[in-house]
């Protein structure tokens, strides 16, 4: 991959990730998680926030995919941390889309309504249409 930008005019980044998203739908679940965890270890310091919480959201979905969605929720709940509060962005609607879901394998529904409502919410902030 050492001339991946170069061949595809994407950055290590995004090639790890497409990677473990290649792996996760064919099945390879630990694959892919390896494949992103090693792309999460190895980003430099000040990496954009939003691309980190993003690879952390797709973290938690082949976490929760492996039955372990306990982590899948402390994992976007370290997204979430990561996102800018003072505006709302497809970020946060993802990050919280996710949540939700993996809420459903974890807790009261209620907590699960909730979280899928504040999704929704951040998806109309962020400019979706109905």
């Amino acid at each position: 991959m050492a001339d991946a930008q170069q061949r595809t005019g994407l950055d290590l980044v995004e090639v790890s990730r497409l990677a473990a998203e290649a792996a996760f739908r064919s099945g390879a679940l630990s694959r892919s998680l390896s494949l992103l965890e090693a792309a999460l270890a190895d980003l430099p310091p000040g990496f954009d926030p939003v691309r980190r919480a993003l690879l952390l959201e797709w973290r938690a979905q082949v976490l929760r995919d492996a039955s372990r969605p306990a982590e899948a929720v402390t994992t976007l709940e370290q997204a979430l941390a990561l996102l800018p509060p003072e505006r709302t962005t497809r970020a946060h609607a993802v990050v919280l889309g996710a949540m939700a879901r993996s809420l459903t394998h974890v807790a009261d529904m209620r907590a699960v309504a909730d979280t899928a409502q504040e999704a929704v919410a951040a998806a109309h902030a962020a400019g979706a249409k109905t």
